[in-house]
């Protein structure tokens, strides 16, 4: 493009005179329009695209069909279960002060039972029940009305200074005892210590 220096005119070509009779002139730059590059899709661009596409139909339907059921589902009603109540009675009421009688097996007697139990301190103030020398002796002592063993002595049979010192700590560590039965007279009561397989065995009579 062409411009007249003095009349502003514009011209496509270079003249030699314009209209005012100027021939003078200003070669003006028209900016051209920037070119489009077309570019040609592969057949990977058009598969990505259509992969593309099929994910959002995909969510779509996931956000506005599906999420739609859930949200209308109808809640099932909750069954509560009831529990029956028991009516617990009061333990004053079914509680039973009275003691409980002594029952003895095989026909035995309250002062049997004493004796067994008398029978198992002993075997507690033993030092030991395994013992290596042999031997056998008696013992013998009367029960107090408190409980407490008098008279205690010991009868030597068989046995060596280990076996004999063994027995004799033994009743002297046995002092007393619970109060004896009604059915105790106050006789004197024998105990028969032995050894057998090397270990003490005792024997109340």
């Amino acid at each position: 493009m062409f411009k007249c220096t003095v009349c502003q005119r514009l011209y496509a070509a270079r003249v030699d005179y314009c209209d005012c009779g100027n021939d003078t002139f200003e070669e003006i730059q028209v900016a051209t329009a920037p070119q489009i590059s077309s570019k040609t899709f592969t057949l990977q661009d058009i598969l990505s695209w259509g992969i593309f596409a099929v994910c959002i139909l995909l969510s779509v339907y996931v956000l506005f069909f599906t999420g739609t059921k859930n949200v209308h589902r109808k809640s099932e009603p909750v069954i509560e279960k009831t529990i029956p109540s028991v009516n617990v009675p009061d333990i004053d009421s079914v509680w039973d002060n009275t003691p409980a009688q002594s029952t003895v097996s095989d026909g035995g007697s309250e002062m049997d039972i004493y004796k067994k139990g008398l029978q198992n301190l002993f075997y507690s103030n033993l030092a030991s029940r395994i013992i290596q020398s042999p031997g056998e002796c008696e013992i013998e002592f009367r029960i107090a009305s408190d409980g407490s063993l008098t008279n205690r002595k010991m009868y030597k049979r068989q046995g060596d200074k280990i076996f004999n010192k063994t027995v004799l700590d033994m009743l002297k560590k046995t002092s007393s005892y619970k109060t004896p039965p009604a059915d105790y007279t106050g006789d004197k009561i024998k105990a028969y210590v032995y050894t057998n397989n090397d270990e003490i065995k005792i024997f109340i009579k």
